[in-house]
């Protein structure tokens, strides 16, 4: 895409910051491509689900919520995985021809001099902007005021109405609005679970967006749709399932990007085991010789030069007999990051567990006034129970007694 750009544009701030221009023409693609396969969602879930015969109604709604959470998951998150965790980390070295010869393949998507920070975040921004702001304002606000202008137009009565006949009017709302509510809910907590690490204004961004669906949510339902009506429920459900999920998911991933994104664990073993660092960006390097490049135009450009760095760490020299191939070491930085992942998981679910003890569920009002209320049932119960048998036994004793005769005068 750059080629193109650079071809039909000539402007000098658009060329210089190309690659910015690039990753953002290609995270609207992303988010408009997930965009798209949300709204085939909906339909699919429901078609797999008609298929599973759930045997009852809650085992149809407990499935549904989770496939369909899943889907969106899977669909919302896989670009994003990609980019943190796969994208340039199966490029070998510049010598390999497989790389020249079939250029669209993966091991050449690779990141820019800065890392993948900069493409995680720009589709972060553009996920959180586009389908939070955008499409909420055009599916909540939008068509909402059009929909209400337009039956205003086609209805001609003067006669006044009452509350109830300009209720039918509105739009009707269904326990799917909810039950996508809290998808949306529970994906902008994964956001922040999972990316605060790379992208420390993720929370600020979602706070944002919640804060602008709140005031959007409020003016929905009480000018553009029906009053829900409530219902009593013990708890999340399944929500509460899917949350624990994330949760824990959410430390195994923070782990993994403070692995990638930070030089700690790699200075802390370096200085391990080496005792020093003063020769530690030379380890983030390999070196790669001008003439085992493939092609004939790179060897013309850099003719002065005999060997060039590329980032990839502990790999052997191109004197080596085993040039290119990793080093040891890289083994045992895995296995030390591995440690720290272990230590890190064991660390944090400690503490959730410990500080889970010690907050109570119920605060001492609360306590107080459900024993209250328990108390109270208790006595009603006692109560009827001594009227029945007041009842059973006044009937006893009008059955056992003997009839009474009445004398003649």
């Amino acid at each position: 895409m750059s080629k193109y750009i650079a071809k039909y544009i000539h402007n000098e701030i658009i060329i210089h910051n190309m690659k910015f221009i690039v990753n953002c023409l290609g995270a609207i693609v992303q988010v408009v491509f997930i965009l798209i396969i949300d709204k085939v969602k909906m339909p699919a879930v429901r078609f797999m689900i008609n298929l599973q015969n759930c045997r009852t109604q809650f085992e149809y709604e407990h499935t549904f919520v989770m496939m369909l959470w899943l889907l969106g998951f899977i669909n919302g998150y896989t670009a994003i995985f990609y980019m943190s965790f796969v994208k340039g980390y199966f490029y070998p070295n510049p010598g390999v021809h497989e790389i020249y010869k079939d250029y669209n393949t993966f091991r050449n998507d690779l990141c820019g001099a800065a890392g993948c920070n900069q493409d995680v975040i720009i589709l972060l921004t553009f996920l959180l902007i586009v389908k939070t702001l955008l499409v909420k304002c055009i599916k909540k606000v939008f068509f909402p005021i059009m929909r209400q202008l337009f039956v205003k137009k086609k209805d001609t009565k003067t006669e006044a109405k009452t509350q109830l006949e300009a209720d039918v009017a509105l739009g009707k709302l269904t326990e799917m609005t909810i039950l996508l509510e809290y998808a949306e809910i529970v994906s902008r907590l994964s956001i922040v679970l999972f990316f605060t690490a790379v992208f420390p204004f993720v929370p600020h961004l979602v706070y944002l967006c919640n804060y602008f669906e709140k005031k959007v949510d409020a003016q929905m339902y009480v000018t553009s749709r029906r009053r829900p009506i409530p219902r009593k429920v013990s708890g999340l459900g399944v929500w509460f399932s899917i949350i624990y999920f994330v949760v824990t998911v959410g430390v195994l991933i923070n782990a993994l990007t403070s692995i990638l994104t930070k030089d700690f664990i790699l200075t802390t073993y370096h200085k391990h085991f080496y005792r020093t660092l003063d020769d530690f960006i030379a380890t983030r390097f390999s070196k790669f010789a001008i003439s085992d490049y493939k092609t004939e135009k790179i060897k013309h450009q850099v003719e002065n030069l005999t060997y060039c760095l590329y980032f990839s760490p502990y790999r052997y020299p191109h004197e080596h007999p085993k040039k290119y191939q990793k080093m040891p070491q890289r083994f045992h930085q895995l296995v030390f990051g591995a440690c720290f992942i272990v230590i890190y998981q064991h660390i944090v679910f400690l503490l959730t567990r410990l500080i889970a003890q010690l907050i109570p569920n119920l605060s001492a009002d609360v306590k107080e006034h459900i024993y209250h209320l328990i108390a109270q049932e208790k006595k009603l119960i006692r109560k009827h129970r001594n009227l029945e048998y007041m009842k059973k036994r006044q009937s006893r004793i009008s059955d056992k007694a003997p009839p009474i005769l009445k004398l003649r005068s």
